[in-house]
């Protein structure tokens, strides 16, 4: 191989790995120094707690929250100082959705990753050539 053809593959690689390495510097920087505490459930969207059976559960003496309710063991007291049964509707959830918004971030991340590697890759071919053109040997076959 020529050496105009060692450097093209140097130059390919530096300047795909200064674009995609930024491309994926930015979505990691996302995925890593987001914060985490600003991905609840909106005030206005609160959910059951039948709803969120699937992501939390809620315990009271080793015993699912949901059976105290439906049991009826549960009790609320109001302003006047009065005890109501509480109901199992009246119990309502916010969700944190940070690990499903991390994971989906994190996909976006693969492209610029595969293609940095491609990058880095033709960056060091293109750098051996170099190397091996100035050494005065020449490359194998």
């Amino acid at each position: 191989m020529t050496a105009d053809k060692m450097n093209v593959w140097f130059m390919t690689g530096l300047l795909g790995l200064l674009i995609w390495g930024s491309i994926l510097v930015v979505h990691l920087l996302q995925v890593y120094s987001s914060d985490p505490g600003n991905r609840w459930t909106h005030q206005e969207m609160l959910l059951p707690l039948t709803e969120t059976s699937a992501t939390v559960e809620l315990l009271i003496e080793r015993q699912m929250l949901q059976k105290h309710l439906s049991d009826g063991r549960l009790f609320l007291q109001d302003q006047q100082g009065e005890y109501r049964q509480l109901q199992p509707g009246e119990v309502m959830a916010r969700v944190n959705n940070w690990p499903e918004q991390r994971a989906t971030m994190a996909t976006f991340a693969l492209l610029p990753a595969f293609f940095s590697g491609v990058s880095l890759t033709l960056l060091l071919v293109g750098l051996a050539g170099k190397y091996r053109r100035q050494d005065g040997r020449e490359p194998t076959r």
